[in-house]
Parts: C-alpha cells; sequence; structure tokens
C-alpha cells in the first residue's frame, strides 16, 4: 500500500483506490475499551497515507493539512484537495481565456490612437488644399 501513489490520476480515483486496497488490509472492527484509540489512529494512518502519495503539485497543500491541528479527518482532507483542484482547473482555463480575450484584443486594436495618414496626392475640390478630399473637408465639416 505503501507504493500506492497519485500518479497521473485525479485526487478523487486516487482516494478510491487507496480506501479499496486499506480496506482490504485491516482488520475488521472489534469491541473494546482501546477501539475508539485504535479507530482514531487508523484515521491519522489513512490521513498520512493519503497525504504522502499525492502529486508534487499538491505539495503546499499537504503542508498545510499536515500543521492543522488538530490533523482534520480523512474526509476533510480529502474535501480540501479536491477544493484545491477544483480552483486549479478553473485557474487555468480562466488564464487560458483571459490570454485569448487579451491577444483578441491586441490583434484587433489597430492604431485608433494615431492620426490618419494624409495622402498629399489628394485636393479638395471645395478648399482647394491637398491632403483631403470634399467629403471629409473640416471647412465644410466644421
Amino acid at each position: 500500500m505503501v507504493t500506492l501513489v497519485q500518479g497521473n490520476d485525479s485526487v478523487s480515483s486516487y482516494f478510491s483506490k487507496l480506501w479499496e486496497e486499506f480496506d482490504s488490509m485491516t482488520p475488521p472492527q472489534f469491541d473494546c475499551t482501546k477501539s475508539k484509540h485504535f479507530m482514531l489512529h487508523i484515521q491519522r494512518l489513512k490521513v498520512m497515507q493519503f497525504l504522502m502519495g499525492l502529486n508534487e503539485n499538491y505539495e503546499q497543500a499537504r503542508s498545510q493539512i499536515l500543521m492543522t491541528s488538530p490533523t482534520p479527518n480523512i474526509n476533510k482532507a480529502y474535501y480540501m484537495l479536491i477544493e484545491r483542484e477544483s480552483q486549479r482547473s478553473i485557474a487555468s482555463s480562466s488564464s487560458l481565456g483571459e490570454m485569448i480575450d487579451l491577444g483578441a484584443m491586441m490583434a484587433g486594436k489597430g492604431n485608433y490612437n494615431q492620426k490618419p495618414q494624409k495622402n498629399w496626392n489628394l485636393i479638395c475640390d471645395h478648399c482647394k488644399l491637398k491632403g483631403h478630399t470634399k467629403v471629409v473637408c473640416y471647412r465644410l465639416i466644421g
């Protein structure tokens, strides 16, 4: 079981595989005064095994969970990582979307801040000046 790691699996897939194997190895529950302590110990082992098998991408989240006092139960640790995984997914897709939007804006931007170049070969029929025509003559248009 120590060799079971996340690899290319999602957190939820890794979580399921790990507990299927873990449950097949643990003895059945027993009734005694120490069973509560035993179950708490098993819960801590589950959290440690789960966290240690995660990819390096989750190193920061793993550290945060391990520093939490008391150590969260396995379900809380799992949901914390699922939340982190979905945030990472949203961030990467929104970053890609933002880059595409920015690229589209820059491609369509053009040279709107620059004054139009005058064509000195044109002569206005109205004012007889060079560089424009009667259609855009500033003396007519204002």
